[in-house]
């Protein structure tokens, strides 16, 4: 976790949420609605040992709120703020081609070990697994160089504006 804004631009529709005072969030998280404690808000590295499949997964995947705006330090139970839309910079997990309009998601090999990445994406463009895959939004630009890190529109459970994964706007 680096505790780092992460927005370039664009509406983020922000929602405040609820955090447990055992939890710690850092500014530029994904987040999501852990459906098995109260809905409270947790980071995607609250799960470091899963796989890519699962229950804890599908929960993750289904319940992605956005990208935690500021931080929560453990033994505070409070109200974070949470980005739902805009576009977002992450550093890419590997550096390879990215095509505009390709998927990005968090489930990847990271840092910290498998499982699901707190603070880097991957490109991804197997849509076959989508109910259990943690999509994060389409890219939106990409560099001529090699590719380090990669912007994209985040696409979450509360997004106003939505796109379905064959690329159409949901409104």
């Amino acid at each position: 976790m680096t505790a780092q804004n992460r927005h370039l631009k664009g509406d983020m529709n922000a929602i405040k949420m609820d955090v447990r005072g055992k939890t710690v969030i850092e500014a530029g998280d994904f987040v999501y609605r852990h459906s098995g404690d109260s809905y409270y808000l947790y980071p995607f590295s609250s799960q470091k040992a899963m796989s890519t499949t699962g229950a804890c997964l599908v929960d993750i995947a289904t319940n992605f709120m956005g990208v935690a705006m500021e931080s929560s330090p453990s033994g505070v139970t409070e109200k974070i703020t949470v980005a739902t839309s805009g576009i977002f910079r992450y550093p890419l997990v590997w550096k390879s081609a990215v095509t505009v309009g390709a998927v990005v998601t968090a489930v990847s090999p990271h840092a910290s070990g498998s499982g699901v990445s707190n603070q880097y994406v991957a490109n991804s463009t197997d849509l076959a697994t989508s109910s259990t895959t943690v999509y994060l939004g389409k890219i939106v630009r990409t560099d001529t160089s090699a590719v380090s890190f990669v912007d994209f529109s985040l696409i979450t459970l509360v997004s106003s504006v939505t796109y379905n994964w064959a690329g159409n706007i949901n409104v």
